[in-house]
């Protein structure tokens, strides 16, 4: 899965037929060059339950699941993909947005580093 910069995401397994049994979960990052292996990045076995994983850059991940070993057992995977800051201005949405990350400024010579949020003056 690809998770964007400034992107967090959130993994919940859940038991669906009630056993008692866990379920390991490992996330990777993959390696940019395909000869490398992919580079473990968190491991958890206190699965059922939920993880979160906030990258400082974006990239392709590998998320494997296991379960605990000589057990059965059914269990639903959810992901999300969620930004990882709040909107910054109180009352306001994306709508406000007028100028967007990476617009091209200067006929195309250079790229906005930023947001342009239009709120009334004051606004928080």
């Amino acid at each position: 899965m690809t998770i964007g910069r400034g992107q967090r995401l959130t993994a919940e397994v859940s038991l669906t037929n009630g056993e008692e049994t866990r379920v390991f979960v490992d996330l990777f990052r993959m390696a940019e060059n395909e000869d490398d292996p992919p580079r473990p990045i968190l491991s958890t076995d206190s699965v059922p339950g939920t993880f979160e994983h906030e990258p400082w850059r974006g990239g392709d991940f590998l998320l494997r699941l296991q379960p605990e070993l000589l057990r059965g057992g059914t269990y639903t995977v959810t992901l999300q993909l969620e930004a990882q800051l709040a909107f910054p201005v109180e009352g306001y949405g994306v709508r406000s947005i007028q100028s967007v990350f990476g617009a091209d400024r200067d006929a195309g010579r250079r790229s906005h580093d930023g947001v342009d949020i239009f709120a009334r003056r004051g606004t928080r």
